[in-house]
């Protein structure tokens, strides 16, 4: 079976047998300004992507892709964005098989900027820019646009951190990954003061979602990142500061959690480089993912050769 990811920021793993060259990928047209990228044995086919000609008008839409020949199986990722996933459609006799398995496993809970908005393609957001700099290939991401610790997208029927909390439990065949990265915030305090709720009522919701990672996974690495800033706020809010402080008094209750500081990410140096100089409120394009994604991953490096 091919392993799915799971979250906003789908897509799918399989091996192409020998001798196997088309498929096609079923997805929904949801109108997803995100292209769909396809990785073959590590390598992505195209730097922009393809579009799947989305619409937002609710069909089916089966794109298809033609590999070159090849007497040897390929491991193919696709990842698809915001679209989603129906399934794989195969010539007549055609299969796949189950995808190596991953040396190293990580999970990705956010909000809509870990889900990757504004960026082109999904392989363009920061978890994805983050897990390739750490050498792993296949991250899983589970962003929910509008969530946080406490909040929910739409508040009566979305869901937090702690209600998608299976998306890390159960995430790598039924059970945890070796690590799991956390970030968010910024909904549930907002940059501003009043936002819907205290940086006190947020740690106390955060403490209580990495102790039941903790109850889940005693032996799971989790690391926390602050929550990020917009373009008005470069040099990041007291607003945010007391939310990133409430979060990071929580993880330090807890063994095996790490912090991550992220209020110098940006400034009012680089931020029409984050955000190309468009108020799109806190989400970076391609070029801020890819800052967040390499500070990221240094820290979570620097982390590392610490426990060590």
């Amino acid at each position: 079976m091919p392993r799915y990811r799971l979250g906003q920021n789908n897509g799918v793993q399989f091996s192409l047998p020998a001798n196997q060259n088309d498929f096609e990928a079923v997805l929904l047209d949801s109108g997803s300004p995100q292209n769909i990228n396809l990785i073959v044995d590590g390598f992505a086919t195209s730097s922009s992507g393809y579009s799947g000609e989305q619409t937002f008008n609710g069909s089916f839409k089966y794109t298809r892709f033609s590999l070159p020949p090849s007497t040897e199986a390929r491991t193919v990722t696709v990842n698809f964005g915001f679209r989603p996933f129906l399934g794989l459609r195969l010539p007549s006799g055609g299969t796949i098989d189950a995808p190596p398995a991953a040396n190293v496993s990580v999970v990705f809970i956010g909000d809509s900027i870990t889900e990757g908005a504004v960026s082109t393609m999904a392989d363009k957001a920061w978890p994805m820019q983050t897990a390739y700099r750490l050498g792993i290939s296949d991250p899983i991401v589970s962003g929910v646009g509008g969530s946080g610790y406490l909040k929910r997208n739409p508040s009566d029927t979305g869901f937090n951190f702690r209600d998608r909390i299976d998306d890390v439990l159960t995430a790598v065949e039924g059970g945890p990954p070796d690590a799991v990265i956390v970030a968010g915030g910024i909904n549930d305090c907002s940059v501003a003061p009043g936002g819907p709720y205290s940086a006190s009522e947020v740690g106390s919701g955060a403490l209580i979602y990495f102790q039941e990672l903790r109850s889940g996974a005693p032996d799971m690495p989790i690391f926390v990142l602050g929550p990020f800033t917009d373009y008005n706020n470069p040099n990041y809010s007291q607003t945010l500061a007391n939310c990133r402080d409430a979060i990071f008094d929580a993880a330090a209750q807890v063994s095996d959690t790490y912090t991550i500081d992220v209020s110098d990410w940006v400034n009012t140096s680089n931020r029409d480089v984050v955000f190309d100089g468009n108020n799109n409120g806190p989400h970076p394009v391609n070029a801020g993912h890819a800052i967040y994604g390499e500070r990221a991953a240094e820290a979570i490096v620097r982390i590392l050769n610490d426990r060590m």
